[in-house]
């Protein structure tokens, strides 16, 4: 099932743990300090994402807290069956990021696409609907199926 949730720089971070295990997308729109990202990284690890894809403005800085989050959470845990998948997308239309969340995106052992995924968008401005349209193809009803 696919969840739209917009955060502003300094929001409040919501509690995501019933979709726990998740796939976020993190659509990136606005530059942000290291101290926000590590605090959302953190926050997407504990909440129970298992894979994470980051696109847009400083996608390969926010896939590198995301690593640095998921190491620090299996240190303080000693969980050694937890691991967050990552991947950072720069220079791929959107439409391929989903659908490479919607069927690639596997965590580590696993053997099936997760459940739930969460398009966690870093924005001012809400873009819930474009992004719902956008994993959506004419020429292809359901080929994503969020």
């Amino acid at each position: 099932m696919f969840h739209y949730l917009r955060l502003k720089i300094g929001e409040n971070l919501p509690d995501l743990s019933d979709l726990r295990p998740f796939a976020a997308i993190v659509v990136i729109d606005e530059k942000s300090d290291q101290a926000w990202q590590s605090k959302v990284s953190a926050w997407l690890v504990a909440s129970g994402c298992h894979y994470a894809l980051t696109w847009g403005e400083q996608c390969e800085a926010w896939h590198d807290a995301i690593d640095w989050a998921s190491i620090d959470y299996f240190t303080m845990t000693q969980k050694s069956d937890f691991f967050v998948m990552t991947s950072w997308h720069a220079k791929e239309p959107l439409e391929d990021v989903f659908f490479f969340a919607k069927r690639c995106a596997v965590p580590v052992g696993q053997r099936a696409i997760l459940e739930n995924t969460v398009l966690l968008h870093l924005s001012k401005k809400d873009r819930g609907e474009e992004f719902r349209n956008c994993s959506q193809r004419p020429d292809q009803p359901n080929w994503l199926a969020f």
